[in-house]
């Protein structure tokens, strides 16, 4: 059994002072001049991206393919490349790391983050309050991102 805990709204991240961040909310367009660190194939991000991708008037040059969060930290901030992150992500790894978000507009579906037990589980007492912590903990989350 799949439960949602919160939606997490994708975010289209570059370095701090990155030329997109200067100027207001930016057109789509805009993405397709940059180069982009891209996630992996087969992940849910990338299908993401690629979706992202196909809507610009060109494709944007994928410069490197990786989940590293790390190597995107150090490529981002030496670059005007971008990437495409989840906001619970761009605040866990990229708060202190001078990243900054791109103020533009996507059209696409939240990452909905939950819970997943097996059909049947008879939870204990303790993992029944840790499932009860864990949902009402993401409320607040939930509200934030709604």
């Amino acid at each position: 059994m799949e439960r949602a805990l919160f939606k997490d709204p994708h975010l289209v991240m570059g370095r701090a002072g990155h030329p997109l961040t200067l100027g207001g909310e930016v057109p789509r367009e805009a993405l397709a001049t940059f180069p982009w660190v891209a996630p992996t194939a087969g992940t849910p991000r990338r299908a993401f991206v690629e979706d992202l991708f196909a809507k610009l008037p060109r494709r944007p040059r994928i410069i490197t393919e990786t989940n590293a969060l790390s190597m995107m930290t150090a490529i981002l901030t030496e670059s005007d490349c971008l990437t495409l992150l989840s906001r619970a992500q761009a605040r866990h790894e990229f708060q202190n790391a001078g990243l900054a978000e791109i103020p533009v507009e996507l059209e696409a579906p939240d990452r909905s983050v939950g819970v997943t037990t097996r059909a049947g589980w008879l939870p204990t007492a303790v993992q029944r309050r840790f499932l009860t912590l864990l949902r009402d903990g993401c409320r607040p989350l939930d509200g934030e991102h709604a």
